[in-house]
């Protein structure tokens, strides 16, 4: 295409006029571009304690809190040593999944506890485009121990009484309950007496105890008195159970 323009003008003095043309040519050209981030958050629900050989349910949700898809969002779980999954593994992983803004999933892990102390679940969700999130949840596991003694004569003579010290200690983290102690005796050997209740079975050649309950720490102390008939070496056998 062309144009052209004309102008008229009125020379004020004389001589050699000249004039210069110029042409200006301008143009602008924009674009925009969205900056988005992606930004991951793990969180785990679980229990403060829980008793040994008792199995918890982990909760974990994973949430996108960020302004940008998440790619191939993955899971990766640190079994802790105390505790125990199904599976037998020490760790384990999730399949990837992309996580929209605002989106979030949800997974369980139930383990059993297998050891007494603190256990600390440590689970990471990692993506192909978004740093990486480190979520630690600590469940105490707390377990009785039972540890049983008896302390008496290691020699007697017929027909003389002997006195032995019976006696349970609590050496683990948490109360035990429901404790029945039974002492076996040797055919050798006459039951005379139990002190705090202890209940004599003549079938079994047996004294048996039952404590309602006992503190993580602490002990009980009974006694049990018997008259050897016999001469020879005997062994009291004592065991004790809980729930």
């Amino acid at each position: 295409a062309e144009q052209v323009l004309t102008m008229e003008i009125v020379p004020e003095t004389e001589g050699e006029i000249g004039s210069v043309a110029s042409v200006q040519f301008a143009a602008q050209a924009s674009v925009r571009t969205m900056s988005t981030l992606p930004k991951l958050l793990v969180k785990q629900t679980t229990a403060p304690s829980i008793l040994g050989g008792d199995s918890e349910v982990i909760k974990i949700d994973v949430v996108n809190n960020g302004t940008g898809t998440a790619r191939n969002v993955r899971l990766e779980a640190e079994i802790p040593p105390n505790m125990r999954h199904a599976s037998g593994s020490t760790a384990l992983d999730t399949d990837g999944v992309d996580l929209a803004p605002g989106d979030s999933f949800q997974m369980e892990l139930e383990l059993t506890a297998v050891a007494a102390g603190p256990a600390t679940s440590r689970v990471k969700a990692v993506s192909d485009n978004a740093a990486p999130f480190e979520s630690t949840a600590t469940i105490d596991v707390i377990q009785p121990k039972l540890d049983l003694g008896i302390e008496g004569p290691r020699l007697r003579y017929l027909e003389r009484q002997a006195t032995y010290k019976v006696q349970v200690q609590n050496t683990g983290n948490a109360m035990a309950k429901g404790i029945r102690l039974v002492v076996y005796l040797p055919r050798g050997l006459q039951f005379n007496s139990a002190a705090n209740d202890g209940t004599y079975f003549p079938e079994q050649h047996s004294v048996e105890w039952y404590l309602e309950e006992l503190n993580a720490g602490r002990s009980a102390v009974t006694e049990l008195s018997v008259l050897p008939i016999q001469e020879g070496d005997f062994v009291l056998r004592m065991q004790g159970t809980a729930e």
